[in-house]
């Protein structure tokens, strides 16, 4: 995150500085937006992965309980 931020202030400066044209600028920011979005479809992916075992697991602890409960009763 926070190289991220360096990068967009030195894009910015740069621009501001005239030492880069105006559609290298944008340019750029596409590129950090492609970059952004990338690793935020990869966030959403690993906390889908999370969730998905979180829910496993209480489905798991709920069938031994039930079935422990079971075999209690027989």
């Amino acid at each position: 995150m926070q190289r991220r931020k360096e990068r967009l202030e030195l894009l910015a400066k740069l621009r501001i500085t005239g030492e880069i044209t105006h559609d290298r600028f944008l340019s750029r920011l596409e590129d950090e937006k492609l970059v952004m979005e990338a690793e935020l479809h990869a966030l959403t992916v690993v906390s889908k992965a999370i969730a998905q075992r979180a829910a496993n697991a209480a489905i798991d602890t709920l069938c031994a309980a039930v079935n422990t409960a079971i075999s209690g009763i027989v």
